[in-house]
């Protein structure tokens, strides 16, 4: 026949459980940081890319991009721009 678990047992159970979720979420907290610090950065990366490959298209294709620019702003409203 098995012993009834002491009380002890099972405060210090609840305790080391409570810290085991503490952890979790601290590491959670963390690791979401580095995923959006990290997508900023590649968001940063694409962006001077294709403005480097902008500024070596011609004058007036340059000056295209920027009326375009302006144009889809404009008429698209910023929620749809941030999807």
């Amino acid at each position: 026949m098995t012993e009834p678990i002491p009380s002890q047992y099972e405060s210090l159970l609840g305790e080391i459980m409570e810290r085991i979720r503490s952890a979790q979420l601290v590491a959670l907290r963390q690791v979401n940081r580095e995923m959006i610090t990290l997508y900023s950065d590649i968001g940063r990366l694409i962006v001077a890319r294709q403005e480097g490959y902008m500024n070596r298209l011609s004058p007036t294709l340059s000056c295209c991009r920027n009326v375009f620019s302006r144009q889809v702003l404009t008429i698209t409203p910023p929620q749809q721009l941030l999807r």
